[in-house]
């Protein structure tokens, strides 16, 4: 396995629409596995080293180990099934499937499990589908904390939790503008606004990229320098483990910090993002990503407890 981690470093390409560009996603995950103890550490990756489709775009530069590279590249997993060549397949939250937890064994891309959209403002005409990011962080650790999970499905689950437990802390996850003036008759959490800002088409993009956007072949290097540099949360915060709270966190985040202009409210305007806007989206991105990292990791520390032998 070692050796199959060290012949697939690629160039990463941010993926359109995810919670936090690939770098996020990476430095929630190295945050958490900071924080996790070595039991928890070895269960997860003696799950995501059992298939090799973890490892998909996995790189592995010298001074980083293995193990590390893995789990931290996981975290990237459910983006990169959304390549056209990843054999997944697109599906809808409609479909009678949805809230089936299956395993590889579906090839589905699942995209309606990265986010819980709620309402902006808040009429209660759109309610959130039943079947969202916050029920499935619910459902997935259930399943990995149950001894009784096969260890594939359980694979599986972990690989979603490392990215979900990231998305539903980006406040654009959990937001939605609803109207006409919208293509498709909503915002789709910022990808329908417009951004006027270098390297970014979007509002939904811009704060993906906001804890930072390295897309390129050394993006797990700087990812974990970055991360290393987070501050820590408050402890209070970090111990909040009540998932729907987390939602409700970046919600409110999303209403009092992302729609503020120059973001109009119900308007499909270009926005030019300013300095003070800019710079806070970046501080509070930073800050959402250390406290999703460490909550991943009391998460796991907590589910991942079954009997393995070789674990300590």
């Amino acid at each position: 396995m070692r050796r199959y981690l060290a012949a697939l470093a690629l160039v990463v390409i941010p993926t359109a629409g995810s919670a936090w560009h690939n770098q996020g996603h990476m430095m929630v995950a190295e945050v958490a596995w900071q924080h996790m103890n070595s039991g928890a550490r070895c269960r997860a990756i003696w799950l995501l080293n059992s298939d090799k489709e973890y490892a998909r775009g996995v790189q592995n530069p010298t001074g980083i180990a293995w193990r590390k590279a893995l789990f931290v590249n996981a975290a990237t997993w459910p983006d990169r099934i959304k390549a056209n060549n990843s054999g997944f397949h697109d599906d809808s939250v409609h479909s009678p499937n949805a809230a089936l937890n299956v395993g590889l064994g579906d090839k589905l891309r699942h995209k309606y499990w990265h986010y819980a959209d709620f309402e902006v403002p808040n009429t209660g005409a759109h309610p959130v589908p039943a079947v969202n990011a916050l029920e499935r962080i619910k459902l997935l650790t259930q399943a990995v904390s149950d001894p009784a999970t096969a260890k594939a499905l359980k694979a599986y689950d972990l690989a979603w939790l490392l990215h979900l437990v990231g998305d539903v802390h980006q406040p654009l996850h959990m937001a939605n503008q609803f109207g006409p003036m919208f293509s498709g008759g909503n915002d789709a959490g910022g990808n329908g606004i417009p951004v006027d800002y270098p390297g970014f088409e979007e509002l939904h993009g811009f704060w993906d990229g906001a804890p930072g956007d390295a897309g390129n072949t050394s993006v797990l290097k700087v990812a974990i320098q970055a991360a290393d540099l987070l501050p820590a949360p408050a402890a209070a915060d970090a111990a909040v483990s009540n998932v729907d709270t987390w939602g409700q966190e970046s919600y409110d985040l999303a209403v009092h910090q992302v729609y503020v202009p120059p973001v109009m409210l119900q308007s499909a305007a270009t926005v030019t993002p300013t300095a003070d806007y800019v710079k806070n989206a970046q501080a509070i991105s930073r800050a959402r990503v250390a406290l999703a990292g460490v909550r991943l990791a009391n998460l796991l520390n907590s589910a991942l407890i079954w009997p393995k032998a070789g674990c300590h």
